[in-house]
């Protein structure tokens, strides 16, 4: 009975490392998580604000899935924040970006650029609703980890997704 029960625990301790890989363990894990992050914002330049460049805020979003990827719970709540926040203004930016194609003179729902802009925007709008939530839900010591008023910056995000949103829509689906 004694042989079986530490048979039983030694099965369940391997089958949790395998489950939850070695970072469980790692008890720095954390430390080297914050340390990611960090360095990949100053590598990136964005410590105080996004790029508006977008194949440096591309790399920046690919980069932090990364780091996002393989964070334990402590740091992952505030990467995914960022994560969400860096996705929204990436999309919006694109959008604008693509808005600047569109034939506003003899507008036609049905063109590319009119269909790109749209669907851009809704990624948009995706992100900086669960860049929201996210920010919400990160404690006081967690937002120090992010910009200062990231959560207000990334709510404005919405007034310039919902003006395009509903250009798009009083001209498209009226």
């Amino acid at each position: 009975m004694n042989k079986s029960f530490s048979v039983l625990v030694i099965s369940l301790i391997l089958f949790s490392v395998l489950l939850f890989g070695c970072t469980a363990l790692d008890p720095n894990a954390e430390k080297k998580s914050l340390e990611q992050f960090s360095k990949l914002q100053k590598s990136y330049g964005v410590e105080d604000s996004f790029s508006p460049i977008l194949g440096t805020m591309n790399d920046y979003i690919t980069d932090l899935a990364v780091v996002a990827s393989s964070a334990p719970a402590g740091t992952k709540k505030f990467i995914d924040a960022e994560l969400f926040s860096a996705s929204a203004f990436y999309y919006l930016n694109r959008a604008l970006d693509e808005s600047q194609l569109v034939d506003y003179q003899n507008l036609r729902c049905s063109a590319i650029e009119v269909k790109s802009t749209m669907e851009l925007i809704n990624m948009a709008s995706t992100y900086q609703a669960k860049a929201v939530l996210a920010i919400s839900t990160l404690t006081e010591g967690e937002l120090k980890n992010l910009r200062l008023n990231q959560l207000g910056t990334v709510k404005g995000f919405d007034n310039q997704i919902s003006q395009i949103k509903a250009f798009f829509d009083e001209k498209c689906f009226s």
